[in-house]
C-alpha cells in the first residue's frame, strides 16, 4: 500500500512550536522589507495587474496595484511578457520535451532494459505535468523571476488532478537559504474566506455533516454562524526542513520538510490549522542571480528600472509634443471669448477682428515630434535587451527582407543563448529539479511507477534537462564533433588508416544524448552487436559463394591431368607435382 503524501495534525502538545514559527515568520518577512518599495515601482512599470500585497505593504492602503503608477507606454509590460513566454517555451515547454530521467552510472544508462524504463517514466512524468495547471504556474513563475529576481509557488498533492500548482506573487511570501546556498524554507501569508476554512478545515472529509469547529478560531465561526460567508482571515505558514528527521522511519519524524498553517488572530497558541510533513520539498523559488549571500535574487526589473523610468517620461513628452502640435495655445482679440478648436465648428468674430484672427502663442517645431519619439524608440530597445526580449525575438525583428545564410543564423542564436546560459542553470537547479523530485515522489508513491529492473533496484533517478535551451547549450559542442568527424572523413580518403583512431559507437551515443533525441530510438547493444554478427556471417557466406566457381575450375583441371596418360605408367598431374 504506497503512503500517504502528507501526515497531518491540526494541535501541538505545547506552545513552543507556535512560538518557534511566529518569531520565524517575523524574522523572514523581515527580510523582505528592504526590496518592497523597489518591487513596488518595477510591478508598476512592467506589470501593473501585481500585486495587492505590495501595495498594502508599500502604502498601507487597500487599493488596486494598477493605480500606484502613471503608464504612459506599454512597451515595458511586452517586453517583460515576451521574456516569460521565451522562458517558458525554451525552458519548460508544454509541447516539447524538456527533461530526461537518468542514472548516475552511464553504463546501466545505456543498458536497453533501464533506457526503456527510464522513457517510460518520463512518459508518465509529462503526462502528470500536463494534467496539472504545472505550466500556468511555470509562466507565472518566470514573469515575477524575470521582473523581481525571486519566485515562488507550491506545488501541492491533489486527489483528482495528483497535484495542483499554487504560483505566489512579491510581497505575500520570503524565503531563506540552507547550507547550499539554494532556498529550504519559505513562509507567507494568504486570505482565506469563512467558506474556504469551514470547507476546508472545519468539515470532515470522511462526513459531511460533521464540523469541528475547534480546528479555527471564534471569529470564523461568528462570520459563518452571522452569514458572513465572504469575510476574509489572515492565515500564515511555514515551510521548512524538518529537524526531527530521520530517514527511513514511519511518521511525521520519516519527512523531511514540515508546513505549519495558521490563524494570524487565532489566541489558542497550540492550536494549528495543520501541521503537515512532506517527503520532498513542496515549493520552488528560483532566482535570477544572486550576489554573495543575498537571499533574495536580482532580476531583470531592477536592471532596467532607469531605462523603463526614461521610456515613461519620453511617452509623456512625446503626447505633449503631439498635443502641442495638433492644438497649440491661442492668443487672439478680447472680443473673441468662445473659440473652438474642433473640426467642422464654427466660430463668429466680429468685423473688426477678422485681420487679427487667432494665432498660436507657440508652434512647435515638427522635428521635436520625431527627436521625442527616437528617444522613445531608444529606451525600448534598451529595455528589450535586458528583458532578452530581442533574443527571443531575434528572427522576427531581424532587419532586412533578404534570406539569411543558415550557418549565420546559427552563430547569432549561439551567441546570443550565451547570455542565458547563467539564468538557463538556475532555472534548472532551482526551479525545474525541485518540481521533477516532487513529481516523481508523487507518482512513486502513488503506486503508478512501471516496476524498475533490478539492476537499479534502490539507485537515485537523476535529471538531464533536454529543453530549446538547455539543448542550445549542448548542441553549441555538437559543431566541434561534427567537425572533427568531419576532418576525420576527408582524411581517410587519402589515407584510410585514419578512421581507426575515431569510436564511432562512443560519438553516435554522445551525439544521441546532446541532440536529446528519444532512447527507444537507439539499439540495444546486444542487439547491436547480434546485428553485426549477422551482417559478419552474411558476408562470409557471400565470400565463399564467390569463390566456389574458381575452386570447381580447379577441380576440374586436375581430375583431366590426372586422366591424362603420359606413358611410363604416369599421369600428367604426377609428372606436374612430382609425384
Amino acid at each position: 500500500m504506497a503512503e500517504r503524501e502528507v501526515l497531518s495534525v491540526r494541535a501541538s502538545g505545547d506552545d513552543k512550536l507556535r512560538e518557534h514559527c511566529d518569531h520565524r515568520f517575523k524574522s523572514m518577512m523581515a527580510l523582505r522589507q528592504d526590496y518592497d518599495a523597489e518591487w513596488y515601482e518595477i510591478a508598476g512599470l512592467c506589470m501593473p495587474q501585481r500585486s495587492k500585497r505590495l501595495v498594502e505593504n508599500h502604502k498601507g492602503k487597500h487599493k488596486s496595484a494598477s493605480n500606484k503608477t502613471n503608464l504612459y507606454d506599454g512597451h515595458s509590460i511586452r517586453s517583460f511578457e515576451v521574456c516569460a513566454n521565451g522562458m517558458l517555451s525554451g525552458l519548460s515547454s508544454r509541447s516539447r520535451p524538456w527533461f530526461k530521467p537518468k542514472l548516475a552510472d552511464d553504463d546501466l544508462n545505456n543498458y536497453y532494459p533501464v533506457r526503456i524504463w527510464l522513457d517510460e517514466v518520463g512518459s508518465l512524468l509529462y503526462t502528470a505535468f500536463s494534467l496539472s495547471n504545472f505550466y500556468e504556474s511555470a509562466l507565472s513563475c518566470y514573469l515575477e523571476m524575470a521582473a523581481f529576481g525571486t519566485a515562488a509557488t507550491i506545488l501541492q498533492k491533489h486527489d483528482s488532478l495528483l497535484s495542483v500548482s499554487h504560483p505566489l506573487t512579491a510581497g505575500e511570501y520570503s524565503i531563506t537559504v540552507g547550507e547550499d546556498q539554494r532556498p529550504d524554507s519559505l513562509a507567507r501569508s494568504y486570505t482565506m474566506t469563512a467558506r474556504q476554512m469551514v470547507t476546508t478545515y472545519v468539515a470532515d472529509r470522511y462526513d459531511s455533516k460533521s464540523l469541528h469547529w475547534d480546528r479555527v478560531s471564534r471569529q470564523v465561526k461568528e462570520a459563518w454562524d452571522n452569514g458572513h460567508y465572504e469575510r476574509e482571515f489572515v492565515v500564515r505558514q511555514l515551510i521548512e526542513p524538518n529537524p526531527a528527521y530521520v530517514p527511513g522511519r514511519i511518521g511525521a519524524i520519516g519527512m523531511a520538510i514540515r508546513s505549519m498553517k495558521w490563524e494570524e488572530a487565532c489566541e489558542d497558541k497550540k492550536r494549528f490549522l495543520a501541521i503537515e510533513g512532506y517527503h520532498e520539498q513542496p515549493f520552488m523559488a528560483p532566482r535570477w542571480e544572486t550576489l554573495g549571500g543575498d537571499v533574495f535574487g536580482t532580476g531583470r526589473g531592477k536592471k532596467a528600472l532607469p531605462d523603463m523610468r526614461a521610456l515613461q517620461l519620453q511617452a509623456k513628452r512625446k503626447g505633449e509634443a503631439t498635443d502641442m502640435a495638433v492644438k497649440p495655445p491661442t492668443w487672439g482679440p478680447p472680443s473673441v471669448d468662445r473659440v473652438s478648436m474642433l473640426p467642422g465648428q464654427h466660430t463668429t468674430v466680429a468685423a473688426v477682428d477678422m485681420t487679427q484672427g487667432i494665432q498660436p502663442i507657440y508652434q512647435i517645431p515638427y522635428q521635436v515630434i520625431a527627436a521625442v519619439n527616437a528617444d522613445v524608440d531608444d529606451a525600448r530597445r534598451a529595455i528589450d535587451r535586458m528583458t532578452y526580449a530581442d533574443l527571443f525575438m531575434a528572427i522576427t525583428n531581424m532587419d532586412g527582407v533578404q534570406p539569411r545564410n543558415v550557418e549565420e543564423l546559427v552563430r547569432r542564436h549561439e551567441e546570443q543563448l550565451t547570455q542565458l546560459g547563467p539564468v538557463t542553470d538556475r532555472a534548472n537547479s532551482e526551479f525545474l529539479q525541485v518540481a521533477f523530485d516532487r513529481m516523481f515522489g508523487l507518482l512513486e508513491r502513488g503506486g503508478m511507477l512501471p516496476v524498475a529492473p533490478e539492476e537499479i533496484e534502490g539507485m537515485e533517478i537523476q535529471v538531464d534537462f533536454t529543453s530549446v535551451l538547455a539543448q542550445a547549450q549542448k548542441l553549441m559542442g555538437i559543431s566541434q564533433t561534427e567537425r572533427a568527424v568531419s576532418f576525420v572523413g576527408n582524411l581517410a580518403g587519402a589515407w584510410p588508416d585514419a578512421l581507426d583512431n575515431v569510436d564511432t559507437d562512443a560519438v553516435v551515443r554522445d551525439y544521441w544524448e546532446r541532440s536529446g533525441a528519444p532512447a527507444t530510438g537507439l539499439r540495444d547493444e546486444r542487439q547491436r552487436d547480434k546485428i553485426r554478427a549477422d551482417r559478419a556471417r552474411q558476408q562470409q557466406m557471400a565470400q565463399a559463394a564467390a569463390m566456389a566457381p574458381a575452386a570447381q575450375q580447379g577441380a576440374d583441371a586436375a581430375r583431366l591431368l590426372s586422366e591424362a596418360d603420359t606413358g611410363g605408367g604416369g599421369n600428367l598431374l604426377q609428372r606436374l607435382t612430382g609425384g
